[in-house]
């Protein structure tokens, strides 16, 4: 089998190098100056053996630029392997930081929730506050107003209480003795 394919491959080479010849041996012969003087074109051993090699060199250049591309390609292949598993591996860590990020707005849903009840809490509770405050203010208003009459009174009492102390210090001593015999205070006059 082996054998049956260098066969093949040098027929078809060998093939490949009579019709190069074929079609370019008018245009070398034009070239040269050489001309055959009867009939078709005559490709002798040295013709063929320039041709060959030629034809060999252009085969081998050729086959090497397409193993050259060849690999390139498997190059690009594995890089775009590895850029898809890279990708993979992200869109699974993307996956798993969605789900994470669903859970922290879910948490951070209730949060919420909980601020806004205890927010609506602490304003019923400033609005009671406010209240008691102006409840507070109206009392100290009131005992103020209390304080000031109980103030302009006791200034009153204690002038009339500096009369009385007065009065009865200027009071005989027997007038003061016959008001302690009595039993019964005597009608005001």
């Amino acid at each position: 089998s082996s054998t049956t394919l260098e066969v093949e491959n040098v027929a078809t080479y060998l093939a490949g190098v009579h019709r190069l010849m074929v079609t370019k041996v008018p245009d070398l012969q034009a070239a040269t100056g050489r001309r055959s003087l009867s009939g078709p074109s005559v490709v002798g051993p040295s013709i063929f053996a320039v041709f060959a090699g030629t034809f060999q060199s252009i085969l081998a250049r050729r086959e090497k630029e397409l193993r050259e591309r060849a690999d390139r390609m498997q190059s690009a292949l594995g890089q775009l392997r590895a850029a898809g598993n890279t990708v993979a591996d992200m869109k699974a860590g993307l996956s798993d930081q969605n789900a994470q990020l669903s859970q922290a707005q879910l948490a951070l849903g209730a949060m919420l929730l909980d601020i806004s009840s205890v927010t609506t809490q602490v304003e019923k509770q400033k609005a009671t506050v406010v209240v008691l405050k102006n409840r507070v203010a109206e009392k100290v208003q009131e005992n103020l107003s209390i304080r000031d009459e109980v103030d302009r009174e006791e200034a009153s009492a204690a002038g009339a209480w500096a009369d009385a102390v007065a009065i009865i210090t200027a009071l005989p001593r027997r007038d003061v003795d016959k008001l302690k015999r009595n039993k019964n205070p005597p009608a005001a006059t």
